[in-house]
């Protein structure tokens, strides 16, 4: 119960509070048979209100903290700027708002020399800046890339620069095997004569592109299971593996590639070798078991993930760690094999067809943070084939549809603390991703939702969202028309206060978020000068010089006679001189003794003239024009 104060207790359990203030809760327990009545516990806490609790990017606005309970204030820091005290109260202060630097959420320090620091978290809310016209990035949709790769699917994607590698089983190039492509301005193209077979592995070291797989030629050359193109034609690296080859990953000059091969170069390399440029070698024994079909590298350490149960002669149950000299395992590993690696800040993440990672349950991706695995959510209800990370988000492929408990059809993110969906996702499995820092690029066989074809490869983009600036961004000094001012918050929809015009306010019409219609006020002079909006939650907007004030044209018409006027090609034509930008309505009537006249045209004399055409003059037996303003 509360003892006293502005709260309230709902259902034994919840409390609120209705101002600011100290309140007091007691908990009970009462007696029974064998127990006597417990004493009351008290507890007392002192509630803060922050009012208004949120305002402009620019800061300057007033904010209220009030209670009885602030002590002697010293300082007042939002998020990492310091606020400008403005005065105290019986309740509390009023302060300034910085400007953070940053939209979101911020926590106010109260900084006091005798009731000590507190800090109030997420008490105040930074709105974003407003803009006036311009373009912003909008939601994510997906996008058709490039058209079809004919054939089967693309097991592997590479991206770099304005370009996207592609491998897989497709053939292009009427019709020949080719098994790897290239897009760039949207349109795919072949790499040379291709591979005779399919392609499961991409790397590039910055230099060169490397793709391994099932094949033994590319471009007509012999090179069993890898080779390197260098932007011109295929190359091959030494004499190959004599086996498929699944994974590739590249580090400091070094080419790593991992399959189902025994030899590399004519060399023992059980399942994983390293290319230097020169020859391949072995990485210690190798692995025990299936093949190797997963790489990655954190730039010190090289990691390995697939069916195997040994590395270089230690237990390594599916995932293994290579130092540079020895190998080693991760824990107890995986009770499934392993077919998607990634390496970011917080540790190693792994994708597959596991349940279980390190003895704890982890449903087809978990993550090792160099002590122990971690499972991310509740995980993926099928096969994770496919990792690619950027930023603070890591986006996950495969067999799956539901991710964390959500649906999530193939193709899912996490954000460091939960699973989302991208819009409906694809519509079949995916066994490639890569990320150019804007898009995401999806391998596989699929189509994207709705209606958009994409049977190899789809894309997730950012929309961009363009406004439409001052409209019109001119007009008469006399005022009284209408402009609509267009952009991102610009207020709540309710919260704008003034416009102004080049200095004159304007009368505000309505108002959304996104755009405020006015009405142009009178103005005593001419010119260019800015918009501004003002709005209580996000602060001014101005978009400078962005409206212009021009005289009102002199009243000065005249229609010209001579061979300008009369009948030409079977309509009646005449030619109106006057003002630039004077605005003409041509008015016809049949009597002048009891004249109705009516509008037949409006024109602007753009650039002081226009010609006046009436094609149905010949339906009267006589008719009359006059000019008139509008």
């Amino acid at each position: 119960r509360v003892v006293s104060g502005p709260g309230s207790i709902a259902d034994k359990t919840n409390l609120t509070f209705s101002a600011a203030g100290l309140v007091e809760v007691a908990a009970s327990q009462a007696g029974d048979a064998v127990y006597g009545a417990a004493p009351d516990v008290h507890f007392w806490m002192i509630v803060y209100t922050v009012i208004p609790d949120n305002g402009p990017f620019m800061g300057a606005n007033s904010v209220a903290i009030n209670s009885d309970y602030l002590g002697l204030i010293t300082n007042v820091v939002v998020g990492s700027a310091r606020a400008t005290m403005q005065g105290t109260n019986a309740n509390g202060l009023t302060l300034a708002m910085p400007a953070t630097g940053s939209a979101g959420l911020k926590d106010i320090l109260v900084q006091t020399s005798t009731a000590g620091d507190f800090t109030l978290a997420g008490a105040y809310t930074v709105n974003p800046a407003g803009q006036i016209g311009g373009s912003v990035t909008g939601p994510n949709v997906w996008t058709a890339l490039g058209g079809d790769l004919p054939g089967s699917a693309v097991y592997a994607l590479a991206s770099v620069g304005t370009n996207l590698f592609a491998g897989g089983t497709f053939t292009i190039a009427s019709g020949a095997p080719v098994h790897d492509a290239q897009t760039e301005g949207m349109k795919w193209s072949d790499l040379g004569t291709g591979l005779d077979d399919a392609v499961t592995a991409l790397a590039y070291d910055g230099v060169n592109l490397y793709a391994g797989g099932y094949f033994t030629t590319a471009g007509g050359v012999a090179v069993n299971g890898v080779a390197m193109w260098n932007g011109t034609y295929w190359s091959s690296l030494g004499s190959g593996m004599d086996g498929p080859v699944s994974a590739l990953v590249c580090d400091r000059g070094n080419l790593y590639a991992g399959g189902a091969f025994t030899t590399a170069g004519g060399y023992p390399a059980s399942r994983i070798a390293m290319w230097n440029g020169t020859c391949w070698t072995g990485l210690g024994s190798g692995m025990l078991g299936s093949s190797v079909t997963a790489l990655a590298h954190d730039g010190t350490n090289l990691y390995a993930g697939g069916e195997f149960t040994k590395a270089g002669g230690v237990a390594a149950s599916r995932v293994a760690r290579w130092d540079g000299s020895r190998w080693w395992n991760l824990g107890s590993g995986m009770n499934g094999k392993v077919f998607a690696l990634e390496c970011h800040e917080a540790g190693l993440v792994a994708g597959g067809e596991f349940t279980s990672a390190g003895g704890k349950s982890a449903s087809r991706v978990a993550q090792w943070d160099g002590a122990e695995w971690t499972s991310l959510g509740s995980g993926m209800n099928d096969t994770v084939r496919a990792l690619t990370l950027y930023g603070a988000h890591l986006y996950a492929g495969g067999y799956f549809t539901a991710a964390g408990g959500i649906a999530a059809n193939y193709v899912a993110m996490w954000n460091g603390t939960g699973w989302s969906s991208l819009d409906s996702g694809v519509n079949s499995w995916v066994r490639a991703l890569a990320h150019d820092e804007t898009h995401l690029y999806v391998g596989g066989v699929l189509s994207t939702n709705g209606n958009l074809a994409a049977t190899t490869v789809a894309m997730w983009q950012p929309t961009v969202i363009t406004y439409a600036n001052v409209t019109p961004a001119s007009g008469s000094e006399a005022g009284g028309y209408l402009v609509a001012i267009s952009g991102p918050n610009l207020g709540d929809g309710a919260d704008v206060t003034s416009v102004t015009l080049c200095g004159i306010s304007a009368e505000v019409q309505s108002q959304s978020a996104t755009q405020i219609v006015v009405k142009a006020g009178m103005s005593a002079s001419l010119g260019r000068g800015d918009v501004r909006v003002f709005s209580t939650r996000f602060g001014e907007t101005v978009k400078a010089d962005a409206f212009t004030y021009l005289g009102s044209p002199v009243w000065d018409p005249q229609v010209l006679g001579g061979e300008s006027f009369g009948v030409r090609s079977n309509q009646f034509v005449f030619t109106v001189t006057g003002s630039s930008n004077l605005v003409v309505v041509v008015e016809a009537c049949t009597n002048l003794a009891t004249p109705v006249w009516a509008p037949v045209k409006t024109n602007t004399l753009v650039k002081g003239l226009f010609t006046f055409t009436d094609p149905d003059w010949t339906n009267y037996p006589t008719r009359f024009y006059r000019l008139r303003q509008p």
